[in-house]
């Protein structure tokens, strides 16, 4: 057994693995007392609403730290191209440079209204931060189609990384998808 989260956020952090690797069908609550250290009923006192509250604290928890290292980016005051580059450098940092899962594709299908709900309205929030980059001239459907393709890029090449267990060939994959999507922004670089 691991030793006993004893913080709330060390035992978000312990929930978190349990859920990203597993997904909220996988998370057993065996897993998740394991993970944790703590006993069933320990946890249960920590989230009285059982398996679903615990997934909520850990999607707040990814979703507080991919809009911090990541999304934040994407509505900062620099021009759209050096918002583009931290935007994906900061997902990088966001899944251990595609090393760890992402906790709002483990929850997608929670089969918790509620939770899968917050994960589609966090989606669609950031594919329209995204899409924000490419307006300008632009009409509005092919920059969501650019905001759509570029987190489709960036959770393939995670998807990628996560069964190839190559982070190698996903900090290449983000480079590309930098290279393709900073041309779409009328930037061209003969170092890429």
């Amino acid at each position: 057994m691991t030793r006993a989260a004893h913080s709330r956020s060390q035992l978000v952090d312990a929930l978190s693995e349990v859920f990203r690797r597993r997904g909220f069908a996988g998370a057993t609550l065996a897993a998740l007392a394991h993970a944790t250290g703590l006993k069933r009923a320990t946890l249960y006192h920590h989230f009285p609403d059982g398996k679903p509250a615990m997934a909520a604290a850990v999607l707040d928890q990814a979703l507080d730290e991919l809009n911090a290292v990541a999304v934040r980016h994407l509505a900062g005051p620099e021009p759209a191209a050096a918002r583009l580059t931290q935007f994906i450098a900061g997902f990088g940092r966001y899944t251990g440079g595609g090393t760890r899962p992402c906790a709002l594709t483990a929850l997608a299908n929670a089969e918790e209204p509620i939770l899968e709900a917050r994960v589609r309205s966090e989606f669609a929030r950031i594919i329209d931060l995204a899409a924000a980059l490419f307006g300008g001239a632009r009409p509005a459907s092919e920059a969501k189609q650019l905001g759509t393709g570029l987190m489709g890029d960036l959770y393939g090449a995670l998807t990628i990384a996560t069964i190839t267990n190559d982070s190698h060939a996903f900090g290449a994959a983000l480079a590309v998808i930098e290279r393709r999507y900073a041309e779409e922004l009328g930037v061209r670089h003969n170092a890429w």
